[in-house]
């Protein structure tokens, strides 16, 4: 304000001299009246700007857009280079991470991290894991120590009649650990799982035989209940008595037992045994029974069972004569008679 004030009084001086001491020329003389009152305009404005009120109110302004354009992001992310990546600051233990996506069930979330081991062709693997016959395994659990038999329980684990069976559902660790999770599909699997060893036997020894049994402990549930009604005892309190025991092993009711014991016997064939699975089926669709019974289906492989040999009875010797006496010792002196005279 201050420069303005005097460039005025500069052209005032101006006017006031005579024409010997006026070295500028008119249209110089304008150019100066010209910037002067530009100048005390600028300083007008900066003084209203300065005031108090305009200070405290708010910046009505708009920013010029036409100065910096908007930045669009490109339709594919760029990478950033190893040098970006490495001098990016780490993250700090209270900054907020996000969740992840499958939070609803961590098992599934979990299948992929399981699956991390190396792909190697089936030459090189000792068995072929069975829980999925449309992908492959590579949990890396490919030796033989460590594949599961899921149900050769029920075809007489480790029994003679079963050892020419080569074919049978393998499972390696993790996949059998991660199957058994959720016991009602899993009981749905075994179901489907047996049924299809049936077929497999089948098509490996065609007219296999079946001799269909509960397991031991099963079997002496349902004989002691028989045994109690047959005692006088009421059918409900029998029941009490031969009621399924929460334990390591699963007992199912006494009411699915009884029903299946017609189904059992010797010398069933191929569509008794299904028959048989069918019924189990029913019974787990309508929650009879939470799981598989303890039941088996010992084949009876044609071909493979051993008969006993007929041992040959030895035929009657003739009884021989009594041999004469010897006088003669064995070491060829006469013997004394023993006969008194």
């Amino acid at each position: 304000m201050c420069h303005a004030m005097s460039v005025i009084r500069g052209s005032r001086d101006f006017t006031d001299m005579g024409p010997a001491q006026t070295p500028l020329l008119a249209g110089q003389l304008d150019d100066h009246r010209e910037l002067a009152r530009t100048e005390a305009a600028q300083a007008e404005s900066i003084r209203k700007t300065m005031q108090v009120d305009n200070l405290l109110s708010p910046v009505r302004g708009t920013p010029d857009v036409t100065t910096a354009p908007a930045v669009v992001a490109p339709s594919t992310p760029v990478k950033p280079s190893k040098d970006e990546t490495s001098s990016s600051p780490a993250a700090s233990p209270d900054s907020v991470m996000t969740e992840p996506v499958n939070v609803e069930n961590p098992i599934e979330g979990t299948e992929e991290a399981m699956d991390d081991g190396i792909d190697v062709p089936d030459t090189e693997r000792e068995f072929i894991c069975m829980n999925d016959e449309h992908t492959r395994c590579q949990t890396g659990q490919y030796s033989k120590d460590l594949s599961r038999k899921v149900i050769s329980d029920h075809f007489g684990r480790n029994k003679a009649c079963t050892r020419d069976v080569t074919d049978w559902p393998l499972f390696c660790r993790k996949h059998y650990q991660r199957a058994t999770y959720n016991k009602d599909k899993w009981q749905m699997r075994k179901v489907q799982l047996i049924l299809r060893q049936i077929d497999v036997i089948e098509t490996q020894f065609p007219g296999t035989m079946y001799d269909i049994a509960f397991k031991k402990s099963e079997e002496s549930r349902l004989n002691q209940f028989s045994r109690q009604v047959a005692s006088g005892m009421s059918t409900e309190e029998a029941e009490k008595n031969t009621a399924p025991v929460v334990g390591k092993h699963f007992e199912a009711p006494i009411d699915v037992l009884r029903e299946l014991d017609q189904w059992l016997g010797r010398a069933k064939t191929y569509e008794d045994v299904k028959k048989v699975v069918d019924v189990i089926l029913q019974m787990l669709e309508e929650k009879e029974c939470e799981q598989v019974p303890a039941i088996e289906f010992l084949p009876k492989l044609p071909g493979k069972v051993k008969k006993t040999p007929v041992k040959a009875r030895p035929s009657p010797k003739t009884p021989k004569a009594p041999k004469t006496p010897s006088y003669i010792s064995p070491k060829g002196s006469v013997k004394k008679s023993n006969r008194k005279a």
